[in-house]
């Protein structure tokens, strides 16, 4: 205590102390704030141990106070990098943070730049990585980006984060440009930026999933690059050593996802596909004149049953540009766009086969069983492109003039399925298509009719078309091979579209009276039989649910079905094929097979199923 002071004046310090004493130090700091004098008297006893002015600088920092940090720190000897409130947490984790990132989190700009000038760094203490995470975080958010992330850069900071942490870094820059207009934004020097994060120890192979908890897509720099058409980025990333064929094969696994733009040819693909207004060739083409392969096969994992193994297939770049077309107005040029692709060299091709040493085949079977690395995954051989797109899109899409001439390009270059009746017999499931939907579809037979010339195949067309269009879809169960776009079918739907095949198909000499098997080539074991008599041998059949119960098969669509094949399309129900009855093997026509197995039908059934006979037996 001061002794030059008077009696009274030291009764009030004594007074202070003793309060001081009483009173917490919240309160404490609350009276530091009434008054200069009080501010200058209290600040050592709020400052008298390390805890407080850990909890002061914490405090500052968050506030922006920028002369209490220039105080803690040149008078104080408080340090400008860290803030340690408790020595060691229950895990043995020291609990603190960095000065930084509490400027970054309340993105205190000022606050921020003082403390770099400061000499604040990160290396001096290892807290949870957690901390590292949202230090991160907060500075790639789009506030900070040009404030505080450059800043932090320019000051060679980057260097003392973890490596997992650089990359991260440098992902979430590149994949914020994807479509932003930020980019273009002159004050925003993400070229700059994107070259202190290589220097600083960013790796530009890195690879990463978008939207975690989807994992739908994988990017790498390059990727990114490519998707956001910045080819000042793409050039710089070359330089600075990323690899133009993708992640190297022993860093493939992890990333297999349905999407995968870790590898940049199958980035331009999509760039392609995805872009604004018309679509252009210049990501492919630059791919290209880098040196990268247009057919570049790549592992994807598309979503699968989660009981059942998990699935890979093998997928080209042309594939990834047909799945991910959003659009089909004709001013876009989807088809030219195609084409461009496969006067390139794009192939259709979907048996693809992997590398020596890529994966061990443990099993050889419909699905081959294979091992890559730990773990074991079912090898499912990719859906041809045109089915891909039947899939995707409902028939109205026939309107739209460059998706019709997309599914004709991909006919004439291979792109159909090998079984092409039973794809396209799935694909009518509406009976009110209008009329320009089908002359679209006469269109597409016509180029299918050029694919199958012979008389042999359009005859097997014709057969498989007929058998699957009798039996799709299967009543009172759900068919997993149905189309994403269709809605669940309570009634078969034998619509224009089907008499329209079935017509062009036999006025193009394909013979509807045929005797086949559904296995071709043929199968000894298999009953070759006519389409007509084998859609009655199929409707004639028990067929029970999971839960036993009969399900039906013999409706009035597919009645009416085999009475336009008998009256108008010229199926010949008088011919004899091979028929398992309970005597064995015999030879009956289809009316006599239906006679033979009324008992089999449900009682609904037996009424249409004896009016079906009169037919056939005129």
């Amino acid at each position: 205590m001061d002794t030059a002071l008077s009696p009274i004046e030291q009764l009030v310090q004594e007074l202070l102390d003793v309060i001081l004493n009483l009173v917490p130090l919240d309160d404490t700091a609350r009276l530091a704030r009434c008054s200069k004098c009080l501010h200058f008297r209290l600040q050592p006893v709020l400052l008298e141990n390390e805890q407080r002015r850990a909890r002061a600088m914490k405090w500052a920092c968050e506030k922006g106070l920028n002369n209490m940090i220039r105080t803690l720190v040149s008078c104080y000897g408080a340090s400008p990098s860290l803030v340690v409130l408790r020595d060691r947490d229950r895990y043995g984790v020291p609990t603190g943070t960095w000065t930084l990132h509490l400027a970054a989190k309340h993105h205190r700009v000022d606050t921020f730049d003082l403390l770099l000038d400061l000499g604040a760094t990160l290396e001096h203490h290892a807290f949870r990585s957690s901390t590292a995470q949202a230090f991160v975080t907060n500075l790639c958010q789009p506030e900070n980006r040009d404030t505080l992330l450059y800043s932090f850069l320019h000051a060679g900071l980057a260097t003392q984060l973890e490596q997992q942490h650089r990359d991260q870094m440098l992902m979430t820059v590149l994949i914020s440009g994807i479509g932003l207009e930020k980019w273009e934004d002159e004050r925003w020097p993400y070229l700059e930026v994107v070259r202190l994060l290589l220097d600083g120890g960013a790796n530009p192979n890195f690879v990463q999933r978008v939207n975690p908890k989807t994992k739908k897509e994988s990017l790498s720099p390059l990727s990114a690059a490519i998707m956001s058409h910045r080819w000042d980025l793409f050039d710089l990333l070359l330089a600075r050593g990323a690899n133009i064929h993708g992640a190297p094969k022993e860093e493939d696994h992890g990333h297999w996802v349905p999407h995968p733009l870790h590898v940049p040819m199958c980035a331009a693909a999509v760039a392609m596909a995805r872009g604004q207004g018309r679509i252009s060739a210049e990501p492919v083409q630059r791919c290209l004149d880098a040196g990268a392969d247009i057919n570049a096969a790549v592992l994807s994992q598309p979503f699968e049953d989660p009981d059942s193994w998990p699935a890979i297939s093998w997928i080209r770049p042309v594939h990834l540009y047909l799945e991910s077309i959003d659009s089909w107005e004709d001013e876009r040029g989807v088809a030219e766009g195609l084409q461009d692709l496969l006067r390139k060299g794009a192939s259709l091709d979907t048996a693809m086969e992997a590398p020596a040493g890529y994966y061990e085949v443990v099993q050889q079977s419909s699905y081959g069983i294979v091992r890559v690395g730990t773990y074991m995954y079912r090898l499912k051989a990719l859906s041809p492109p045109v089915t891909t797109l039947l899939d995707k899109w409902p028939p109205d899409t026939l309107r739209q003039r460059s998706f019709l001439e997309t599914i004709k390009i991909l006919v004439r270059h291979g792109g159909l399925d090998p079984r092409p009746g039973k794809r396209l017999a799935k694909y009518d499931c509406s009976d009110d298509v209008g009329k320009e939907v089908v002359i679209a579809w006469q269109d597409l037979l016509a180029a299918v009719l050029n694919l199958v010339r012979t008389k042999e195949d359009r005859t097997g067309f014709l057969f498989d078309y007929i058998v699957a269009k009798g039996e799709y879809p299967k009543l009172g169960i759900c068919d997993p091979s149905a189309a994403p776009w269709a809605p669940p079918i309570k009634r078969p739907v034998i619509g224009p579209l089907a008499y329209a095949t079935v017509t062009r198909f036999i006025l193009a000499g394909a013979n509807i009276n045929a005797v086949l098997s559904d296995a071709r080539p043929q199968d000894p074991a298999d009953k070759p039989q006519t389409a007509l008599f084998k859609l009655c041998d199929r409707y004639a059949c028990k067929s029970y649910h999971f839960f036993a119960y009969h399900l039906p098969r013999l409706v009035p669509e597919r009645a009416a079905f085999l009475t336009w094949l008998v009256r108008e399309a010229g199926a010949d129900p008088t011919i004899k094929c091979i028929y398992w009855g309970e005597t064995g093997c015999e030879l009956r026509t289809a009316a006599e097979l239906l006679r033979a197995e009324m008992g089999q039908f449900r009682v609904e059934e037996r009424e249409l199923a004896e009016e079906l006979i009169k037919v056939l037996e005129k």
